[in-house]
């Protein structure tokens, strides 16, 4: 699972980071709440799941 923390919040990065395997994307500045709440929602979303693969971020985004 990838949580994406980005200053930059528009649509299209949002969509490039989903695109490339990211699970959660959250605006800069993360309140401590919102980022437990997003690790505890991939956890759940990722339980029972055994395949991972590797991601290569476009420019900007890594």
């Amino acid at each position: 699972p990838v949580i994406l923390l980005s200053g930059h919040h528009k649509q299209h990065l949002v969509d490039l980071a989903r695109d490339a395997g990211a699970t959660g994307v959250l605006q800069k500045p993360v309140r401590s709440e919102e980022l437990f709440q997003a690790i505890a929602e991939v956890r759940g979303a990722d339980e029972g799941s055994s395949d991972t693969r590797e991601v290569t971020l476009p420019v900007g985004l890594g």
